[in-house]
């Protein structure tokens, strides 16, 4: 059997949002992947992971996953988690997504 990655899952409901959702989502990413970190990069990306998965939990609403706040958290922490892990699919699904919808 077949089980979709939590990635792919958020990708799936990102996909599913409204253009306007989609183009917040993609610019917001934008930006905070474009920002630059001060000090190390590994730690600068952990602590950025840390408040991204913490915000992603914070946006859980009675939408679950489909809350375009939520998928916004949900992409950043792939993004961050695959940079930390060396995850490049990960990063360039999360990059690719990003480029088609801002």
């Amino acid at each position: 059997m077949f089980f979709k990655s939590e990635l792919q899952r958020t990708l799936n409901n990102a996909d599913d949002l409204s253009a306007s959702d989609k183009l917040m989502i993609g610019k917001f990413i934008d930006g905070e992947t474009m920002s630059p970190y001060h000090g190390d990069m590994t730690e600068g990306l952990k602590e950025r992971l840390s408040q991204a998965t913490l915000n992603r939990q914070n946006a859980i609403s009675s939408l679950e996953e489909k809350d375009p706040n939520w998928v916004k958290w949900a992409l950043l922490e792939s993004y961050y988690a695959g940079s930390i892990n060396e995850k490049k699919d990960d990063v360039m699904a999360v990059l690719n997504w990003v480029c088609d919808n801002r």
